[in-house]
């Protein structure tokens, strides 16, 4: 084999790697929407803005020329062996299903080089990412929704005003 096609071979190697750790990332995305709303207990992900209109109360995507937007998976932010998504919330009050509040994060997903079935995620309010890990074939982001939950309590709370 000649060193020309070492190297290509090594190309290609790396390319798998790239797409297969890229593909395991955005999977995250993709499916962090609907198991957010699932964690929360939504049955239905529908609220009226103030004009009567319906839109989603959970929606994911990214902040692009400071405006949020709905993406593909693949087209959120990369930072180094980073990907970062916005959570989008637009939250009612008890008494309606009209959005009295806005709430944006910021979140960012890589992988631990120590474990291939787990993921690091966090928001830019927390002190250390999260591992989350497989468990029966699919990735449990329960932990992650659980301290997500405690800073939206705590975002929302009076005493952060």
């Amino acid at each position: 084999m000649s060193k020309f096609d070492q190297l290509r071979e090594e190309v290609s190697a790396r390319t798998k790697i790239e797409k297969e750790y890229w593909d395991s990332l955005q999977k995250v995305v993709k499916e962090f929407g609907p198991g957010f709303r699932d964690y929360l207990g939504l049955e239905n992900n529908e609220i009226h803005d103030g004009s009567g209109h319906k839109t989603a109360i959970v929606k994911i995507g990214r902040n692009k020329d400071g405006m949020f937007e709905m993406c593909a998976p693949w087209a959120h932010d990369k930072d180094g062996k980073k990907l970062t998504f916005v959570l989008y919330l637009f939250l009612p009050d008890k008494e309606s299903m009209e959005v009295q509040m806005t709430s944006w994060t910021k979140i960012t997903v890589s992988k631990p080089s120590f474990d291939e079935d787990a993921i690091n995620i966090s928001t830019g309010d927390m002190y250390q990412p999260v591992l989350c890990r497989q468990e029966n074939g699919k990735l449990n982001l329960t932990p992650f929704y659980d301290e997500l939950f405690l800073e939206l309590v705590q975002k929302i709370s009076i005493e952060s005003l």
